[in-house]
């Protein structure tokens, strides 16, 4: 079983995302603007002449779940984990090249900022806030705090150097820091590719990273925290599940249910405390229990 290929997705279709993402988390949470006011960020946006060449086209807007159908349309089941709160846009006019696109969405904690960020997370990594990554000249993506950041070349490409600097100037606006969920801080170290992990809470969001089954076979919801992350090991690739319940008897009840349930698409699960772990894609038993092993003792450390 294989992860999802949403990089190689989201570069054919990054439009399309862009339209799914903004009207999906401006669904998912109550605290927001005024409803239908369309109002105007305070400071998280540059300016006319605060970047180099690049020119504001419109007065930035700020969208929450009841006025965002005035920005775009779309489906929002995906998004409704990420305790989205609110998504300022404003386009911009570039020194040469396609205009580009700042998408500033606002979420409940750094945990679902960075979750936003791992699951649009494409290309190489960038400098830029707590963690980035950018397609050269399309799209940048980054997390700070509690803010998830996209900014994309609308309709073309524009340079890469200029899209950074818009990205920068972002960044230098909001907040500083941004923390990880510490789930992430206990994967095991070897031959994990870092940039394969993802965080997520509810099912929506874990079929579109590692599917197993239509039904909620491991008893997701908001209040799960879940990790999934690529691993080399002996010349093999393996993909390592862990999930973190509210208590033991969740836990229990998750691993049972999924020996149930996707029984041939687990090389390897078992449970400790809180913490299930599963380990998928590869027939090399040893190596897949041997690799959950690990992660429900560091898990529970």
């Amino acid at each position: 079983m294989d992860l999802f290929p949403l990089g190689a997705w989201m570069k054919q279709h990054h439009g399309y995302v862009a339209l799914i993402l903004a009207l999906s988390l401006a669904l998912a949470a109550g605290c927001s603007p005024v409803p239908g006011s369309g109002s105007q960020p305070t400071g998280q946006m540059p300016g006319p002449g605060e970047v180099k060449g690049w020119e504001p086209l419109e007065k930035a807007r700020t969208y929450n779940r009841d006025d965002v159908f005035d920005y775009m349309d779309g489906e929002s089941e995906l998004y409704f984990t990420y305790g989205f709160q609110e998504v300022t846009v404003q386009r911009y006019k570039p020194p040469r090249g396609a205009n580009a696109v700042v998408e500033l969405y606002r979420t409940g904690s750094d945990a679902d900022a960075y979750g936003l960020f791992t699951f649009y997370s494409t290309g190489s990594a960038v400098s830029l806030g707590a963690g980035g990554a950018a397609q050269p000249g399309q799209v940048i993506v980054f997390w700070q705090g509690r803010y998830f950041v996209r900014v994309f070349a609308d309709k073309g490409t524009t340079e890469e150097v200029a899209l950074l600097s818009l990205a920068q100037a972002v960044s230098n606006k909001l907040p500083k820091g941004g923390q990880p969920p510490a789930l992430v801080s206990k994967l095991p170290a070897e031959g994990l590719r870092a940039t394969s992990v993802k965080f997520f809470h509810r099912k929506t969001a874990l079929d579109n990273i590692l599917f197993l089954s239509g039904e909620n076979t491991l008893n997701l919801s908001d209040s799960t925290i879940g990790v999934v992350a690529e691993y080399q090991r002996a010349g093999q690739k393996l993909v390592l599940l862990i999930i973190e319940y509210p208590d033991q008897a969740e836990a229990e009840e998750g691993l049972a249910s999924l020996k149930k349930e996707a029984p041939d698409a687990t090389a390897a699960a078992g449970q400790r405390g809180p913490y299930l772990a599963a380990a998928f894609d590869t027939t090399n038993q040893d190596l897949a229990a041997k690799l959950v092993d690990e992660a429900l003792i560091a898990a529970n450390r």
